[in-house]
């Protein structure tokens, strides 16, 4: 029980390295976080781009049928 103890403690002090090294992991989620948003961002623009060039290509489409 003595031993397990010990290995319970040794585990624990890799733990705290790990810990220690949770500042960088924070940092590592705030560049996903940042990448994330500008995808977001980017396909948004995407998306309204070719809506408005379809809608403009409907009405070029529209207007050319009148004539």
């Amino acid at each position: 029980c003595h031993r397990h103890h010990h290995y319970h403690h040794h585990h624990h002090h890799h733990h705290y390295h790990h810990h220690h090294h949770h500042h960088h992991y924070t940092t590592i989620i705030i560049i996903i976080t940042t990448i994330t948003t500008i995808i977001i961002t980017i396909i948004t623009i995407i998306i309204t781009t070719i809506t408005t060039t379809t809608t403009i290509i409907i009405i070029i489409t529209i207007i050319g049928f009148s004539y």
